[in-house]
This record gives C-alpha cells, sequence and structure tokens, in this order.
C-alpha cells in the first residue's frame, strides 16, 4: 500500500496576516538583524520582499524603538515612488514587514553590474527621486540615508525609495542636530553640528548622480575625518574617462550646494525648473507614463546569488512558520530588562494589513501617544534609530535597528554595516571603506518616533 499524501494545511485568510500565509523562496538581501527573502502571497499569488527581524539581535542592539517607529512610518507612506508597505506581523523570534517587491534590483546592483550610466537614464532616475524626496518632504519625513543601495527599480523600470531606518519626522521650524547617515552621502551641515532640515535630501541626490555617472564619489578619503573635511571644503572635480555636459556638472553643483537655502530642491530652488531637468514631461512623470530607458531583465532575481547560497549551506536556523507560544510571562526567563524589550515589541509592533485600511487605529494612537509623553518625559524629542544595513537586491532592502541614538544606514558597499552609537566607523564590515558606512551620533531631532 503506498503512503497516503499529507493534505497541506487549510489556511484561514480572513484571520490575522502571520507567516503561513506566505510561500517563502529565494533570499534576496540581508542586514543586522535579519534577511529579505523574496515571497508569495499563498491567497492573492501576489510577490512581495518579506523583510525579517531577528528580535534577539534587536533587543541587544537595542534597535527595538528604532524598528516600532519604521513600522509606524511606513505604515503613513503610500506613494508611486516609495516602496509601500502591504503586511506587519511578528512571531516568537522575528518582526515581518512585507514591502513592494523591486524586480530591476538597486542602483548599486545596476552600477556594479552595469559601469556608469548614460546622462539620459541618470537624469530619468533623479527626476523620480525627486518625486519621491518631494513627497516625503510633503508628510514632513526627511530619508537621511539615500544612497544608491536604497534607490530600487521596479520591473518596468521605475524608481522606489526603500529603507526609513534612520527616515524621522522633522518640524519645519526646529532644526534637526543628530549626525545620522552613510558619511559619503552626508550633507556638510550635518558635520557642522548647528542644525540641518530636510534639504540634506537633496544633497544626496546630488552626490548619487555625480556616482551614477562617474563610477565614484566626488568626496573621498581614507579616513572619516578627511571625508568630513573633503565634504565640507573640496571643490567638486569632474575626473574621469567620458565628458560630462555643461548642464549635467551645473545641475550636480546645484544639489552639492553648501548653503542649504541655495541647493538645488530647497524651497525656492525647483528640481523641474532647471534646464537639465526641462526636456522631461513633468505632467507625465508622476503618473508613470514616461517610459524609463531601461527596462530591467525580470527572467532572473536582479541580486547578489550568495545570500541564498548562505541560507543553503550556513544558516542553522532557517526561517519557517511556527505556533506561538502562549502567556503572558513567557519572556520572565530573560530577566526583567530584556523581557521589557520583547514585551514592547509584542505590543507595540502590531499587525498591519493594506487590505484592512483603519484596523485597530484606537490602538495605534494610544501607543503614539504612550511614546510621545515617553520622549517627552526623557528630555527626548526623536527617538533614536539605528540604521541597519542591507543594500537589497532585488527589492527592499533589508534595514532595521535602532540605538539610543539616531541610526545610520547600511554600507554602500557592504550590506551588512551596522552603526554603533556615538561612533563614527572608521571601517565598514567586509573590508569596505568606511565612507559609506552608516554613523549615529546623538539624537536630539524634532519629532516623535511614531507620529
Amino acid at each position: 500500500m503506498g503512503l497516503a499524501c499529507c493534505k497541506p494545511e487549510a489556511i484561514d485568510f480572513t484571520q490575522d496576516v502571520e507567516l503561513k500565509h506566505f510561500e517563502l523562496q529565494t533570499a534576496i538581501g540581508k542586514g543586522a538583524f535579519g534577511k529579505v527573502k523574496l515571497v508569495q502571497h499563498k491567497n492573492t499569488k501576489e510577490k512581495y520582499a518579506l523583510k525579517y527581524i531577528d528580535k534577539k539581535m534587536c533587543v541587544e542592539m537595542k534597535a527595538v524603538d528604532c524598528i516600532i517607529q519604521e513600522r509606524f512610518l511606513l505604515e503613513d507612506v503610500h506613494s508611486t515612488f516609495i516602496c509601500n508597505l502591504r503586511y506587519a506581523f511578528q512571531d516568537d523570534e522575528n518582526m515581518f514587514m512585507v514591502i513592494d517587491l523591486a524586480l530591476g534590483g538597486d542602483l548599486r546592483y545596476l552600477l556594479n553590474t552595469k559601469g556608469p550610466l548614460s546622462e539620459d537614464l541618470v537624469r530619468f532616475y533623479m527626476a523620480e527621486s525627486s518625486l519621491g524626496i518631494k513627497y516625503l518632504h510633503s508628510q514632513s519625513i526627511v530619508h537621511r540615508d539615500l544612497k544608491p543601495d536604497n534607490i530600487l527599480i521596479s520591473e518596468k523600470g521605475h524608481v522606489l525609495l526603500t529603507d526609513f531606518n534612520i527616515a524621522t519626522r522633522f518640524k519645519a521650524d526646529k532644526p534637526m542636530k543628530s549626525e545620522a547617515g552613510s558619511p559619503a552621502y552626508m550633507a556638510p551641515e550635518m558635520f557642522f553640528r548647528k542644525g540641518y532640515n530636510c534639504t540634506i535630501d537633496w544633497w544626496s541626490l546630488g552626490v548619487i548622480q555625480y556616482e551614477l555617472l562617474l563610477g565614484k564619489r566626488p568626496f573621498e578619503s581614507n579616513s572619516s575625518d578627511g571625508l568630513k573635511k573633503a565634504i565640507m571644503n573640496d571643490e567638486i572635480a569632474f575626473k574621469g574617462n567620458r565628458e560630462i555636459a555643461t548642464d549635467t556638472q551645473d545641475v550636480i553643483k546645484a544639489f552639492l550646494c553648501r548653503d542649504p537655502t541655495k541647493r538645488l530642491g530647497s524651497r525656492d530652488n525647483k528640481v523641474r525648473e532647471h534646464p537639465y531637468f526641462k526636456v522631461l514631461d513633468w505632467t507625465q512623470l508622476p503618473k508613470l507614463e514616461v517610459t524609463p530607458p531601461f527596462i530591467p531583465d525580470t527572467k532572473n532575481i536582479n541580486c547578489d546569488f550568495t545570500h541564498e547560497l548562505e541560507e543553503i549551506l550556513v544558516n542553522d536556523n532557517p526561517l519557517v512558520a511556527k505556533a506561538r507560544k502562549p502567556g503572558e510571562k513567557k519572556y520572565a526567563h530573560l530577566g526583567e530588562e530584556i523581557a521589557k524589550e520583547y514585551e514592547k515589541m509584542e505590543t507595540q509592533f502590531l499587525n498591519y494589513d493594506f487590505t484592512k485600511p483603519g484596523q485597530r487605529k484606537e490602538e495605534k494612537e494610544a501607543i503614539k501617544r504612550s511614546n510621545r509623553n515617553l520622549h517627552e518625559e526623557e528630555g527626548q524629542q526623536d527617538s533614536s534609530i539605528l540604521a541597519s544595513p542591507s543594500p537589497l537586491v532585488a527589492t527592499t532592502l533589508l534595514n532595521t535597528g535602532k540605538s539610543e541614538l539616531p541610526d545610520t544606514p547600511e554600507n554602500a558597499a557592504a550590506p551588512d554595516a551596522v552603526v554603533v552609537p556615538d561612533v563614527v566607523q572608521d571601517a565598514a564590515p567586509n573590508g569596505e571603506s568606511s565612507d559609506a558606512t552608516p554613523v549615529v551620533q546623538k539624537e536630539e531631532d524634532a519629532a516623535t518616533s511614531v507620529e
């Protein structure tokens, strides 16, 4: 008699979303607290990027508040040019965020595989990126970690901004002061420590544009201090194996203007009005009606295959759906302080399902009020954030992390760069240079974390 096949477990998709609702596929990214997997919803058959964040590592790195902040911020962000959050949930070991899938990979991957890009292609990417930045600023959100790794390409060739690890809400009348971001892409005013505003994102866009065209960054050094001095003082030189058009040089210099009030993208300096961008139809761009100059080949996942290889050969704790342990005291054996952090994740990292708008609204508002009051009592006006990087390959990247200070983003070339609070790292993991490693200093910025 043959063996009877086991029937697959029946799933009630009307219940709160959980891991068993998804078919787990290829590993496509890696970060400080977990990985990113390509997944498919078993009911709708839609594909997404699943970012899963290890709770234990999160607690050890003091990143719990940051992850909770990121989850709430992403719930409030909805744009054509953003990797939007679709689901959020947790189990006993991990927190999960399911985000839009970008099968074209990120600009870092494109630059590494194709080399410096054409001026027309870079112009298109900068224009669409500027629309994403403008949307964030209209929502009083500053990204603070824009770089090629955090700009993804959809299967149709359009831009999606991702990695909101160290993004924060800002107030126009209250400058931010924390030093947060990947050093090579940070604006000079962050180093002067006199305060900055959302125009730092436009500076980062100028660095990205230069790098995509010339294959290197405009300011470089072998040390953190040297890099800071270069960003604050050095002239921009267009040295390379190609000639850069005058309009292109001019727009880069406009983004890299050291006076934030005169920087391209600031209130009185509209990006679309610069001659460099006037060849584009700005009525069609927001509607994705401009044909991208490059359509990625999505037959294969545009990412580093070593993530999946590592998953097969090295991972001794593969991701699988597990039943949750019952009981309010299940973390008590970890000690009082650690148990509090686990309980915070349990109660504040709320489930989210984009198909059920308004879900748990009252509970969410209560958490916002609680966090706001806590930060005011502690004299902190912005929760600390720590960036855990991971240039995500074919989708959104893996980021997570918070520190008692602001976070810092991932290494432009080293996906697992993690930031140490109050320290500017001189060397990034995996032997990468420090200029792309995230840094974080004391967080003194203005918005509450989940406002």
